[in-house]
């Protein structure tokens, strides 16, 4: 399909908006994946507030153009699709990696985080990054734990100094 000018501006327009409100992108190749599969991946990324789009990488380049993405501009080649991470830094590598480990096909090539691009370790690392959500989840819980703790501690305490006064 070619894209008239006013169409390919329209494209870089909201590619551009994208990346100003993203905290990282991810980029993989999605070549011999089905459309019903990255149909259900979009699906997915959103309820992640993920935003995945298939841009011609051209128009990408474009858009990206004097961002905190643009370092990943050199690298981009072959079919590209993307995930913005709009809430959480985390959520696109997160699903993107879940995705490719059931789609063998499917090659996560490239993640930028805080203009730096990541390597395959620190996307693992990204994606295992916990929500604010979860965070605080796991505070809790070790708080918890950490009052029960202390709890035990004291009875046992009470119990030596009453078993030794006896």
């Amino acid at each position: 399909m070619i894209l008239k000018l006013k169409e390919k501006k329209n494209i870089i327009d909201k590619i551009s908006k994208k990346t100003k409100l993203s905290l990282s992108i991810i980029l993989a190749n999605y070549n011999y994946i089905n459309v019903n599969k990255i149909y259900q991946l979009r699906k997915k990324a959103r309820k992640k507030k993920t935003i995945i789009n298939v841009v011609k990488n051209k128009l990408f380049k474009i858009a990206i153009k004097n961002t905190k993405f643009s370092c990943i501009a050199e690298k981009l080649k072959g079919p590209t699709i993307i995930a913005f991470s709009m809430k959480h830094p985390g959520s696109g590598p997160k699903i993107f990696r879940k995705f490719s480990k059931k789609n063998k096909k499917f090659k996560i090539t490239y993640a930028v985080f805080e203009e730096k691009i990541l390597n395959k370790k620190e996307i693992k690392n990204l994606a295992k990054m916990p929500t604010k959500k979860e965070a605080i989840k796991k505070i809790a819980i070790l708080l918890k734990e950490i009052t029960i703790i202390k709890f035990l501690r004291t009875l046992s305490y009470i119990i030596k100094i009453k078993k030794n006064k006896i």
